[in-house]
This record gives C-alpha cells, sequence and structure tokens, in this order.
C-alpha cells in the first residue's frame, strides 16, 4: 500500500465455525516509528474489543503490540494504554519476523493483525 493511504477493514463474522470450547481472538498491531499513529489504533482495537466479543461469541479478546524497534516514543505512547500487551522486538528489523514472533505468543484462537494505517471503523464488525 502507497505512503499516506488508508485502508478499511471490514470482519464479517457470520459465517465463522469454531468447534472448540472456549474462543479467543488476538489483535496484533505492528509498529514500527509510529507515534504518531499508535494512540488512535489501539483505541480503535479497544473498541472494536466488545464488538468482536458480542458478534463473534469470543470470550477473549486481547490486543498486543509489537514494537520493532523503532527509534521514536512509540513504546512510551503504549505503555500509557491498559488493556494491551506491548512486546519490544530487539532482532533484525522488517515486518515479518516481529509478526511472526508475536504469532506465537498470542493465545487466540483467531488472529488479526491491524496495521497502524488500516482502520478498523466502528460498524465494521458484523
Amino acid at each position: 500500500m502507497p505512503p499516506g493511504k488508508t485502508q478499511i477493514l471490514e470482519l464479517n463474522f457470520s459465517s465463522l465455525v469454531y468447534t472448540g470450547s472456549v474462543m479467543k481472538f488476538s489483535i496484533i498491531i505492528p509498529a514500527y516509528n509510529e507515534e504518531r499513529s499508535i494512540a488512535s489504533t489501539i483505541e480503535r482495537a479497544l473498541a472494536a474489543r466488545q464488538g468482536i466479543k458480542s458478534k463473534a461469541g469470543v470470550r477473549e479478546v486481547e490486543i498486543i503490540v509489537v514494537d520493532n524497534y523503532g527509534c521514536d516514543y512509540t513504546r512510551d505512547f503504549v505503555r500509557g494504554w491498559t488493556g494491551q500487551r506491548y512486546v519490544r522486538y530487539t532482532g533484525i528489523t522488517g515486518t515479518s519476523a516481529p509478526r511472526d514472533l508475536v504469532f506465537h505468543e498470542a493465545r487466540g484462537d483467531f488472529v488479526l493483525c491491524l496495521d497502524c494505517h488500516v482502520l478498523l471503523v466502528p460498524g465494521a464488525i458484523k
């Protein structure tokens, strides 16, 4: 996606079939120098949490921010929020390695990777 462009995401849980006993959902937010947009991304994820629980029959929705060792103040912004986990990746930069790390740490049966330039708007969860 070109820089400066925003993508709008819609989630449709109406056809979701899960046979496990307790369904959990993870939202992963990768961040690299995202101090300007991380707060609004976390706000949207927190706001979506209740909709995901009610519409998908999910008992737990965890939010994990993985900071790809950026040089801005993303870490400080994230620590100011409650209701999410923060992971700082200190290995090789790039997008796939930090996401892979957090996918293994995620407790969800289903995982959504929510980049900072993707809008999870109200009403997007069906």
